[in-house]
């Protein structure tokens, strides 16, 4: 990006927090809301951080849990049938 675009950006996002923030402190029930949303959000944020450890700790439990010395007699493959 050209450094015009960030600063035009920059200015645009100021403009749009104090408008924010300038209607929030007249609506309680707004704050209410955004901080209700804000909390979901932060939540999501954490559950989405702890994703990654948790499929590896489910990847880690199933490989433990399957049995390593398997008996060879239960690996059967059924033989195409033939029609003659």
């Amino acid at each position: 990006m050209e450094l015009a675009e960030l600063a035009r950006r920059r200015t645009f996002e100021k403009d749009i927090s104090r408008i924010l923030r300038q209607d929030l402190e007249k609506d309680e029930k707004l704050l209410n809301r955004v901080a209700m949303y804000s909390g979901i959000s932060k939540s999501h944020d954490l559950a989405l951080e702890a994703l990654p450890k948790r499929i590896e700790s489910q990847s880690t439990v199933v490989s433990q849990s399957q049995p390593k010395n398997r008996n060879p007699a239960f690996n059967l493959t059924i033989p195409p049938s033939s029609t003659a």
